[in-house]
């Protein structure tokens, strides 16, 4: 009788940890992409994805989930036996891609009890790099983990109004489609082999041109397009001998000439439409101080500054140049952020209500200064050209969650005479140094030469 009534209590508490603990199989969605060996177990509850882009090279997503089947730590007596229930309190969670195994990434978190915030990463280009993946169908899905060794998969159900975004890795190797039409209410990445020619990797954008020659040395000749295009047109091919597919963000514009910036063929618009996915703005720097000189390197707001630094420790190593003396804007030595101040967005939004057109709500001090940084770089840095100017041009990728990362590298003063002469007299070492910096960042192998 003893054992009857020991058995029976057992049977209770197994049955009721299973409906607590383990949830009802109603509220799971099982899924196998080959056979029952690899089925795992997918809730149906599912995680909303709110932000979704892709900068550079890099993946970029943040989410938020408030969980509804953990349970707080109780006890229930059976039969005058005391059971103690533990807490299904959250401990972690990962980014996973799962094509018959777990691919873990991780993510930055916020854990609040069952409240769940992430992103992939919190730079701009440190999210999660596309280059490196093999040619198959993965489901991405967030996987918590709770204490006493329990997980959980969830859908990550995409509600922003990117529904599918395609990118093009470095050496056109296939291409990503992400898309939630695969089955479930989850991203997934169905990677496919590619054979897109108009895909390019990077765009060398020589400053200025056409009617506008840029500065000059000292009121006269030579002007900064006199190196601008030599030096863009020689890192071109220069990248182009480790196999990179590289293109001139413009080209043959005759001196009485404009350049133009947006449009299908616009400096800073072309790469859209070439799936690009870095852009350097080659520049020579100017002030009415000729005592100014050495290198400065110009990037987006709130990235990782890992190639930045690189540009700046290699060129002036490499060149035999320094980093500049100038302070304003600067991050580190050789390296500079410059956004919009308070100041100069009162001041440009006075002058185009004089001129009849609306101010730009959407400029703050986080907005980059430089167009070349700003209008390349899609929603992520902000682009804001809608054609209400008085050119009539409109940047119509400035809505795109795929941007390029953009530098601007202002290689020297050209009122500074070591300036000039370096730049003069040694190209090769200028191009060398910005190359070997491209491509050890990219980790492409020498081999490729």
């Amino acid at each position: 009788m003893i054992k009857r009534i020991i058995i029976i209590v057992i049977l209770i508490i197994g049955s009721f940890y299973a409906e607590v603990v383990n949830k009802n199989e109603d509220d799971l969605l099982s899924f196998s992409n080959k056979d029952d060996k690899n089925k795992i177990s997918i809730e149906k509850e599912v995680v909303n994805i709110n932000d979704l882009y892709i900068y550079g090279n890099h993946l970029n997503m943040s989410g938020n989930v408030s969980l509804t089947d953990s349970i707080n730590e109780h006890s229930e007596k059976f039969a005058g036996i005391e059971i103690l229930y533990p807490t299904l309190e959250v401990t972690d969670a990962k980014l996973v891609l799962y094509n018959d195994e777990d691919n873990y990434y991780e993510l930055k978190t916020n854990i609040e009890g069952n409240n769940i915030s992430f992103v992939i990463g919190d730079k701009l280009n440190n999210g999660l790099n596309l280059d490196n993946f093999d040619i198959k169908s993965y489901y991405a899905l967030l996987k918590v983990f709770y204490k006493h060794d329990e997980s959980k998969y969830y859908q990550l159900n995409n509600t922003t109004t990117y529904k599918v975004t395609e990118y093009y890795p470095i050496g056109n190797k296939y291409k990503i489609n992400l898309n939630s039409n695969n089955g479930l209410n989850t991203i997934g990445f169905n990677i496919t082999k590619s054979n897109n020619e108009s895909v390019y990797d990077i765009i060398i954008d020589p400053g200025h041109g056409g009617l506008d020659a840029g500065a000059c040395y000292r009121y006269t000749d030579p002007c900064e397009t006199d190196y601008t295009v030599k030096y863009s047109k020689a890192l071109k091919e220069k990248l182009e001998s480790y196999g990179l597919k590289v293109a001139l963000s413009w080209t043959d514009v005759k001196s009485s000439e404009k350049v133009v910036e947006y449009g299908p063929n616009g400096r800073a618009t072309k790469g859209y439409s070439l799936n690009a996915k870095f852009v350097f703005s080659i520049h020579l720097n100017s002030a009415y101080d000729y005592n100014l000189s050495g290198l400065e390197i110009y990037t987006p707001y709130n990235i990782d500054y890992t190639l930045a630094k690189q540009l700046a420790n290699n060129i002036k190593n490499g060149a035999g140049t320094n980093y500049s003396s100038n302070k304003h804007n600067q991050i580190i030595d050789g390296v500079y952020t410059r956004t919009f101040t308070n100041a100069e967005i009162n001041d440009y939004n006075k002058e185009r209500l004089r001129k009849g057109y609306k101010p730009y709500s959407n400029i703050t001090t986080k907005t980059p200064y430089y167009y070349m940084i700003r209008e390349t770089g899609g929603k992520m840095t902000g682009g804001y050209v809608d054609g209400d100017n008085d050119d009539k041009v409109e940047n119509q990728y400035r809505f795109s969650n795929i941007g390029m990362e953009s530098y601007i590298l202002e290689l020297g003063y050209i009122q500074n005479k070591n300036d000039l002469d370096n730049l003069t007299n040694n190209q090769d070492k200028y191009i060398d140094a910005i190359t070997n910096t491209i491509i050890n960042y990219l980790g492409i192998n020498e081999n490729n030469n």
